[in-house]
């Protein structure tokens, strides 16, 4: 019996650690949950794009905060990149010179935002929410510039949506930053 004990004794341990460890991440590690996404979405710049965006993305119902918001940066950087090869072709196809000025302008600035994005994802695993929500805010601001200066080349609807959706995406993450456990 006592050689039993003294064997099992290294498992039991690890195990009660194991248990020890886990339940003090306890928020970090749950997942989100419908009044989340409510005070999530209330905060968020665009209420209506958050509770359908988590409507339509069943996916996201079975992650943490955390997770959540690596999917929404992941999201808002794949649209970013389809951005900006959209205003690549644009800046490369136009003939007009303002208008190349501007699609370059808004190429560069979605080059900018995608390296923002990757920055932001970095900050995330490294818990450093502050960084997490300058680098989104820098993204979101490379965004703007664009946006700004969009209007007098009458870009695509679909372009603007993706635009604006990205800046969507961007800000579910801004409150997210805020409300993940500090470290």
């Amino acid at each position: 019996m006592g050689l039993y004990v003294k064997n099992k004794f290294p498992l039991v341990s690890l195990v009660v650690f194991l248990l020890l460890v886990t339940s003090s991440y306890g928020r970090f590690t749950m997942k989100i949950s419908e009044g989340d996404i409510s005070t999530i979405c209330s905060k968020a710049k665009n209420p209506s794009f958050c509770f359908n965006f988590f409507k339509s993305t069943p996916a996201t119902k079975t992650l943490d905060l955390f997770g959540v918001a690596k999917f929404l940066i992941n999201d808002a950087s794949q649209d970013a990149s389809v951005t900006q090869k959209q205003f690549e072709s644009l800046a490369k196809s136009t003939i007009d010179l303002r208008s190349k000025n501007i699609y370059t302008q808004c190429l560069e600035n979605y080059k900018n935002a995608l390296g923002e994005f990757d920055a932001a994802l970095k900050a995330l695993e490294a818990k450093d929410n502050a960084s997490l929500n300058i680098k989104v805010s820098a993204a979101m601001t490379d965004g703007d510039s664009c946006n700004s200066v969009l209007p007098s080349v009458k870009p695509s609807p679909q372009l603007l949506k993706q635009i604006s959706d990205i800046d969507n995406l961007s800000g579910i993450v801004l409150v997210i930053s805020n409300i993940l456990p500090k470290n």
